[in-house]
């Protein structure tokens, strides 16, 4: 998508929110390791990975459809 006044190519809104690892394990009450070795097992259940920070110290971003992925996983409803 372009602008109509100069042409720069720009994002289409609305944006979809992505979460870090701190929020994620304060949503889906879980560890950060347990979160990714969960999606290490299971890479085609989660949507495609984000990450931000310079290449040689990349952080995974989480969208919101995988934080509710993550915790029907993770998290048991039975007392």
């Amino acid at each position: 998508m372009f602008c109509d006044h100069c042409g720069h190519p720009c994002t289409p809104l609305p944006v979809e929110p992505l979460y870090g690892a701190a929020s994620v394990c304060m949503l889906v009450p879980a560890k950060y390791s347990t979160i990714k070795r969960w999606a290490t097992k299971h890479k085609g259940v989660l949507d495609g990975p984000y990450y931000t920070g310079p290449r040689t110290r990349r952080r995974r971003l989480f969208t919101a459809g995988d934080i509710r992925k993550l915790r029907a996983a993770l998290v048991s409803t039975t007392p």
